[in-house]
């Protein structure tokens, strides 16, 4: 969240300092906001010669410095005039690289890239000279030791478990910070690859290897100038010296990890694996840098280095970057865990960017929004960022009650920033998060080139706020989750122990993928409901109950195809009576009156109302992802909505297919099992469908395959398959009054056949006939009057 400029220099409590531009470039990226970018007060101080910028980290105002010079001196410099011109400095994080310890003295192997994350440090070039020798000050005392709160915060980052989480941490910010960075200079901070990773033998030399290459190399005692400025490869150097390493980087998902402990610090640059070992046994010491010993003396400090090389004299810059990159990661994530006070705290600036109005006509679902309450607020459960998601069929309410939640959220949490994001398309998400990323005050949310998505997933899952992030229509599978084209928005989802999220969507496999555990199901309403719904706000209806029952009913409780319904009766005067006859009157009249657009200030102004415009979206997601699935939905649009077998579906290529078609209807709600053998659809989604392959001109099309079909798997009605025949009969009966599309009429004529005996085995005589009748019409026309066929049809 944004953060308030301290009032005055006493306000900041945290500097940054950095020896290397490099180590202040990758910091740099991870300042959310910097204050002084615009002459801003406060970055520069009169008579310091240093130049400062201020800033955020998260909720924390910070101070960052780069050094002139390398070495203690330098740095101590800088941390006087950094303290003198921001009086309340409580802590100072000295960030960069150093040559590290290939292990620890527990025998844990230190790679390249991994962090030291020192509490004390020891000057090894300060030192007594005695009559035998260099004595190093390493006393107790002569330690400069950090204050208590910091002693604190390490030793809870050192034990196991919260070891683990700070790691975890840090390995995403580290992501963000690729992320973050120009296209043109993100490749610097990339894992080098654990094949640059090479750790040579103590004794083994860093020079030129072949006689011929170089005379003054091969004295064992000697190595050439030029050798120094040479790599590896150039000189040669055997990969039969390198120490064998248990552990390896994860090349897929590198993370560095954190080792607590005692850094040594000189004005010296240690290039001698011989040496190296000698002082860090000597005063137990887990890497070697330049300038924390001058911080140390001036103010308290907290030394945070990427080991970019093992002190030896096989260092290379290779890993140089990416080195900065995980200590300026580690700085983040401390600020993170560092303990706040009401001095470091952010002062929070709650935020309500919901783009739709309260509905005043919501009504109902009161066990569901008990669930909704008692889940979404974000300090429900501080361990964890929640998620929860809504699914439903469309039109069932799922926007309407994520809406209602939201509004609750804002009355009760008056703590907690509420954020809308429809999820209907790409640019429906991007524009979300942009106007959330201006909203936030984060820096380069408006550039040309920014990552709008990014930034805010960075800035919410920084912030110590509350959030409650609502992801409202996320259908479709492939813009959720992604594909190998392009990622899903899912990756720019925040996480934060202070966030929460909720999501709504008509996809069952959506909500499985996103989190199984937290689903909630909303049904259509219960009668009571939809009665009420209809009649709010329409008094002169109220007399006419037994009609009101009668439309919820037949419009299935659904909530938006009442809320349509409620709004063209009004717009026009019609009783709820004279609707329901027109809906009874035909399919035709009926599909014009669900796909009647109508005012809703409570969703979308570029999204369509009309319930049957509503479930065209899914009929063309799932003809993308799944064509059985299509194929299906297609075949049983013609068929009874009840009842409908599993064995009737058209064949696929194996069990698995089906089963994946199946899913995919069940997901979308559009079909209901009834236990292993058959399943109902939806009646209005049953009409929409087939009037959807009316206007695309498929309506022949599939009435013939549908025909084609069941005329093989009807069977002529004996007493042996009477079972059969009788769970598909109501089915048949359904398809024989669509008289006329089929072009196959030799395959329509032998299931008219099938159906009117049928009906003659149970005795419907009269039925029998006039289908008997049609069959004998067609075969006539197709066979010819002597063919056996149409003869047995005239019998």
């Amino acid at each position: 969240m944004a953060t308030r400029r301290p009032a005055s220099r006493a306000g900041f409590r945290f500097a940054i300092v950095c020896a290397l531009p490099r180590e202040y470039d990758a910091v740099s990226l991870l300042v959310d906001e910097f204050w002084d970018k615009n002459g801003d007060p406060y970055g520069r101080t009169s008579g310091d010669p240093y130049t400062y910028r201020t800033g955020r980290i998260g909720d924390i105002s910070i101070v960052l410095v780069l050094l002139s010079d390398m070495g203690k001196a330098s740095a101590a410099s800088a941390a006087a005039s950094v303290r003198s011109s921001y009086p309340n400095l409580e802590l100072v994080l000295l960030t960069g690289i150093c040559g590290g310890m290939p292990r620890t003295d527990a025998n844990e192997e230190i790679l390249l890239g991994d962090v030291v994350l020192a509490g004390s440090v020891v000057q090894y070039d300060f030192a007594k000279l005695y009559p035998d020798g260099f004595q190093t000050k390493n006393t107790v005392k002569d330690m400069i030791n950090p204050p208590k709160t910091v002693r604190n915060l390490l030793s809870i980052l050192g034990t196991n478990h919260r070891r683990e989480d700070f790691q975890r941490r840090i390995a995403v910010i580290l992501q963000e910070l690729r992320s973050a960075s120009r296209p043109s200079q993100s490749a610097k901070y990339q894992f080098p690859g654990a094949a640059l990773d090479k750790l040579y033998q103590s004794r083994y030399r860093h020079k030129h290897q072949v006689p011929t290459d170089c005379s003054q190399c091969m004295d064992p005692q000697n190595t050439c100038e030029l050798s120094r400025t040479q790599t590896c490869d150039e000189l040669s150097c055997s990969d039969t010296f390198l120490v064998t390493r248990k552990r390896e980087h994860n090349p897929e998902s590198p993370a560095p990890l954190v080792f607590f402990g005692r850094i040594g610090s000189a004005d010296i640059v240690v290039k001698s694996g011989e040496d190296r070992d000698r002082i860090a046994k000597e005063h137990g010491l887990l890497a070697f840098e330049m300038e924390g010993a001058g911080v140390w003396d001036e103010i308290p400090c907290i030394i945070i280095k990427g080991v970019c090389d093992y002190a030896d004299s096989h260092k290379n810059k290779r890993w140089q970057y990416y080195a900065a990159a995980t200590a300026a990661s580690t700085m983040k994530a401390l600020l993170e865990f560092y303990p706040k006070t009401d001095e470091n705290r952010a002062l929070p600036r709650r935020h309500f960017m919901v783009p739709l109005g309260r509905n005043e006509g919501f009504v109902g679902r009161h066990s569901i929004l008990e669930q909704l309450l008692q889940r979404i607020p974000p300090n429900t459960n501080k361990d964890n960022c929640q998620r929860t998601i809504i699914e439903g069929l469309g039109g069932v309410g799922k926007t309407q009650v994520a809406l209602e939640a939201a509004y609750r959220v804002c009355r009760d949490h008056t703590d907690c920033s509420i954020f809308w994001v429809p999820a209907v398309d790409t640019i429906s998400f991007e524009n979300a998060y942009r106007n959330i990323g201006q909203k936030l005050g984060i820096r380069g949310i408006d550039d040309d080139d920014a990552d709008s998505k990014s930034l805010v997933k960075r800035a919410l899952g920084e912030s110590s706020d509350s959030w409650l992030l609502i992801v409202d229509n996320a259908d479709d599978i492939e813009l959720v989750f992604g594909s190998r084209e392009s990622p899903g928005f899912t990756k720019y989802l925040p996480f934060s122990r202070n966030g929460s999220i909720l999501l709504t969507t008509r996809n069952h496999k959506v909500a499985a993928r996103f989190d199984q555990k937290n689903i909630i199901t909303l049904a259509q309403m219960n009668q009571t409901e939809a009665i009420e719904l209809l009649q709010h706000g329409r008094g002169n209806q109220i007399n006419d109950a037994e009609s009101i029952r009668r439309l919820v009913n037949f419009l299935d409780n659904l909530p938006l195809a009442i809320r349509q319904a409620s709004a063209y009766m009004a717009e026009i005067g019609m009783s709820a009576a004279i609707y329901l006859d027109r809906c009874r009157s035909s399919n035709r009249t009926l599909i014009r009156l669900l796909s009647k657009d109508f005012n809703d200030q409570a969703r979308y102004e570029n999204i369509k109302n009309p319930i049957a415009t509503t479930w065209l979206i899914s009929f063309e997601h799932i003809a993308r992802d799944n064509p059985t699935a299509a194929r299906y939905l297609r075949f049983i649009c013609f068929l009874n909505e009840k009842d409908i077998p599993f064995s009737l579906l058209p064949p696929a290529e194996d069990e698995l297919e089906v089963d994946e078609a199946i899913g995919t209807l069940k997901a979308y709600a559009f079909i209901i099992p009834r236990g292993k053998e058959s399943f109902d659809i939806h009646r209005l989604v049953r009409l929409a469908m087939r009037n959807w392959l009316e206007e695309k001109g498929e309506l022949t099309e599939s009435i013939t395959d549908v025909i084609q079909r069941l005329a093989m798997a009807f069977p002529f009605p004996k007493h042996e398959n009477r079972e059969i025949w009788m769970k598909y009969l109501p089915h048949m009966q359904i398809i024989s009054e669509s008289p006329g599309y089929c072009t196959d009429k030799e395959a329509e004529s032998d299931l008219l056949f099938n159906i009117a005996e049928s009906y003659y085995q149970i005795a419907k005589y009269k039925e029998a006939e006039q289908i008997h009748r049609q069959a004998l019409e067609l075969r006539e026309k197709v066979l010819g009057r002597e063919h056996p066929d149409t003869l047995t049809s005239m019998n």
